[in-house]
């Protein structure tokens, strides 16, 4: 999440709904992981997610959109000794690709102020 959010009263008020809600988030992860690669998720998985959540709208979240948000939680940064696959989320990749979708849908398009508030 410190990648995408830069603004540090921001990031606290997004963690600490991620923490609150953790217990939720890691059963969602569990159930997509068994449907794809436990202990990972695919991509194809996602799209299902967001397709049998209703979280597609055409509009801002499209397949394009999925793939290009997947994507970019799923990068590894240079130097660091991150061993998952390119193709395949971990649980952290998840929580970012469920912030970096919020982030998209509620706070690009001014509907929350806040990270925080989207998710």
């Amino acid at each position: 999440m410190d990648r995408l959010i830069k603004e540090q009263d921001e990031y606290k008020e997004c963690r600490n709904i991620v923490f609150r809600y953790y217990q939720i988030l890691h059963e969602i992860f569990v159930i997509l992981a068994v449907r794809s690669h436990y202990p990972n998720i695919d991509s194809i998985t996602i799209h299902m997610f967001c397709q049998e959540t209703a979280i597609m709208d055409r509009e801002m979240i499209n397949v394009s959109a999925v793939d290009r948000l997947f994507i970019a939680a799923n990068v590894s940064l240079q130097g660091t000794s991150d061993d998952n696959s390119e193709v395949l989320f971990v649980r952290y990749e998840f929580i970012e690709f469920l912030v970096r979708l919020a982030e998209l849908k509620f706070k690009q398009t001014k509907v929350c102020k806040t990270v925080g508030q989207a998710l």
